[in-house]
């Protein structure tokens, strides 16, 4: 008897080597990531069936740095995976076509407003570097923004001959948390409709949950009828109350429990009834930090004496054990950085990309060479710590002594 994550793994290949795309739609906690990772396991296990060419790589497009890096560890740094995130992937399959990317700049006119009167972008280069929209009429010098990419990678998705090299490349694409990816690109990826026949392009799988939609102007729920669905029910991370609840809110997707779960309990908390000034524009209806803050140690604090204390002399040994395991999930930027004594860092840029992505160069310098460094100092390790000043070269530490001295510095 086949399990359930088997089951998926088998109608996914089934379908890859059917020549059509799928979507695996799964609920919070039912192993979407693991069924990406589990089918390019098994892709790249009969290699020479699904890229049958030594050049071609499958191309896993994700969203954060983390999910990328975890894709790469999985799959022990496979040379045949190409993971990636959106702008990463899309870049690469874009740049070699410079002088079309100018033309189609003006012909969709993205960058309208910084053309300065000028009819043509013939003969300037173009680049996409630092993810903010620039043109230099002097220097004939083009920057395309981050929202430049989605936007060019559709026109360039109509073309035959585009998407025919793109499955050169990467016959097979992954997309995880498709739901998020930029509107539009999700269809265009998958070609015109009835158009397969003379423009094949590469084969695409979907992963994802149109209810964990993060991001405005995204795809949501992809409603093209031609991948295959795929849908994986078995929730393994949640106790019995919470997938219940999670059912009786969306009955179309119901998920099962894993064995051997408890019965769990679920509280709602809620602030409709608070009386003070919300606030307004972007944040319309919010709480401000300072409530925010005072209404997340309410909760807090129920929760203690509510789940976690059994008796009126306080803690038992069992409430002691699930305080320190507890998880709490901050969903905005702005929450993390007021939680995490950063608001005034977080209110100094105007975009969350420059200091979350690191796009800001001091960012880029604090979070990924002064921050390990202090780190490694504090424990110790000081060839770590220069490694991370400078991988290139050490200063010179020849003796005990020297160490001695970095030690009491």
């Amino acid at each position: 008897m086949t399990t359930e994550a088997q089951d998926v793994t088998h109608t996914i290949l089934t379908a890859l080597q059917a020549g059509r795309h799928f979507k695996v739609e799964a609920g919070a906690g039912a192993g979407k990531t693991s069924s990406l990772i589990e089918a390019l396991q098994s892709i790249l296990a009969d290699r020479p069936r699904y890229l049958p060419r030594p050049h071609q790589r499958i191309a896993c497009v994700t969203y954060t740095n983390v999910a990328r890096d975890e894709i790469i560890s999985r799959t022990d740094r496979s040379p045949y995976v190409f993971a990636e995130t959106i702008h990463g992937f899309l870049w690469p399959l874009l740049s070699p076509f410079r002088k079309h990317l100018l033309r189609h700049i003006v012909e969709l006119d993205i960058m309208l407003s910084k053309m300065e009167g000028h009819a043509s972008l013939d003969g300037y280069t173009v680049e996409y570097s630092t993810g903010f929209q620039k043109v230099d009429h002097d220097s004939r010098r083009v920057q395309l923004g981050h929202n430049d990419l989605p936007v060019l990678a559709r026109a360039f998705l109509a073309l035959p001959k585009f998407r025919a090299l793109a499955a050169d490349r990467f016959p097979i694409v992954f997309v995880d948390e498709y739901q998020d990816t930029p509107a539009g690109l999700a269809e265009a990826m998958l070609g015109t409709p009835g158009d397969e026949a003379t423009a094949r392009g590469p084969l695409c799988g979907f992963f994802g949950d149109h209810w964990q939609q993060i991001y405005d102007n995204a795809c949501g729920a992809l409603e093209d009828a031609r991948p295959t669905p795929v849908f994986r029910r078995r929730n393994r991370r949640s106790q019995r109350a919470v997938v219940n609840l999670l059912n009786t809110m969306r009955p179309e997707l119901t998920q099962t429990t894993a064995s051997g779960v408890g019965e769990g309990t679920v509280a709602v908390y809620h602030t409709n009834e608070w009386a003070g000034t919300r606030l307004t524009h972007h944040r319309k209806g919010q709480l401000g930090w300072d409530a925010a803050h005072a209404a997340r140690k309410w909760v807090l604090d129920d929760v203690r004496d509510r789940f976690w204390s059994t008796g009126a002399s306080g803690h038992d040994a069992q409430a002691r054990a699930e305080e320190p395991s507890t998880k709490i999930l901050m969903l905005t930027h702005e929450t993390i950085a007021g939680e995490l004594g950063y608001q005034k860092l977080h209110g100094a840029f105007r975009r969350n990309d420059s200091y979350v992505r690191k796009e800001d160069h001091a960012m880029a310098f604090f979070m990924d060479t002064l921050e390990p460094a202090l780190l490694h100092y504090r424990n110790k390790r000081y060839g770590a710590m220069f490694d991370a000043l400078d991988p290139r070269g050490r200063p010179p530490i020849n003796s005990s002594a020297d160490k001695q001295e970095w030690m009491a510095s």
